[in-house]
C-alpha cells in the first residue's frame, strides 16, 4: 500500500493523535489508580481508630494491590496482622517493607514486634538494632530492645540499656519500673527506684498499683532484717 505525500502527513498526525490520546488515558487511569489506593488506606485507617482490624485488613489489602511498591503501606499492613496477632503474614510482609525501603525504622521495628510475637526473640533483637541502627535517640526501639534483652535472660545488658535511657530521659516511667524490677536482689536501689515511679507517674495506674505492692514487700523485707 502507499501513500501519497498528503496521506503520509495524514498517516503520521493520526499517529500523534493515537499516541496522546493513549498517553492521556494512561495518566487518567493511574491518577484514579492513585485516589482509590488513599481511599482504601484512608478506610482502613478509620477501620483501626475503631478496632475492626478485620475491616481495615481488607481494605489495607487492596490499598497494597493497587501500589504494592509502596514502602509504608507495606508497614501499614504488617501493622494490621501484628493487631491481628498473625505473626507469619506480619513477617512476610514487613519482611518485604524492609526490602523496598531499608532506611525507614518503622519497617524494622514492627519487625521486631512480629518475631517477638512469634518467639523469636534472637531475631527480633537483630531487627530492632537495625531500627536503632537507623534512628538510635528513639527511647522507645531501646526500651524495647532492653525487655527483649531481659526476656532472653541477659539481665545485665538489659540494666546497661535501661541506665542509658535514663540518662537521656530520667523520667520514663516504664523504663524505671523495669529496671526497678531487674535491681530487686539490691533492696535499697529498688526501694529508690519504686518510690520514683509513685512520685512520677500521673496515669498508668496498674502500673502504680504493682509499684504500691511491691514497695511493702520490699520495705517488709527490709525491717525484718533489722
Amino acid at each position: 500500500m502507499r501513500f501519497g505525500v498528503e496521506g503520509k502527513k495524514i498517516f503520521i498526525v493520526a499517529l500523534i493523535i493515537i499516541a496522546f490520546l493513549i498517553t492521556n488515558a494512561c495518566g487518567q487511569s493511574q491518577e484514579q489508580k492513585m485516589k482509590m489506593f488513599d481511599a482504601h488506606e484512608e478506610k482502613a485507617r478509620d477501620y483501626r481508630i475503631t478496632g475492626n482490624y478485620q475491616a481495615a485488613l481488607q481494605e489495607q489489602l487492596k490499598a497494597v494491590e493497587l501500589n504494592p511498591e509502596n514502602a509504608g503501606s507495606q508497614i501499614i499492613l504488617g501493622n494490621i496482622y501484628i493487631e491481628l496477632e498473625q505473626w507469619d503474614k506480619a513477617i512476610e510482609t514487613l519482611q518485604k517493607a524492609t526490602e523496598l525501603d531499608a532506611k525507614d525504622e518503622r519497617g524494622f521495628y514492627l519487625l521486631a514486634l512480629a518475631l517477638e510475637g512469634k518467639g523469636e526473640k534472637g531475631k527480633a533483637i537483630e531487627s530492632l538494632q537495625k531500627a536503632i541502627k537507623i534512628k538510635p535517640e528513639d527511647t522507645l526501639f531501646l526500651a524495647k530492645l532492653a525487655y527483649l534483652y531481659d526476656e532472653i535472660g541477659n539481665k545485665n545488658k538489659a540494666k546497661e540499656i535501661y541506665n542509658q535511657i535514663l540518662v537521656e530521659n530520667p523520667n520514663y516511667t516504664d523504663v524505671i519500673y523495669n529496671l526497678a524490677i531487674l535491681e530487686e536482689g539490691n533492696t535499697e536501689k529498688a526501694i529508690y527506684l519504686y518510690e520514683k515511679v509513685l512520685n512520677l507517674e500521673k496515669e498508668d495506674k496498674e502500673m502504680l498499683r504493682r509499684a504500691r505492692e511491691k514497695l511493702e514487700i520490699l520495705k517488709s523485707k527490709k525491717s525484718n532484717k533489722l
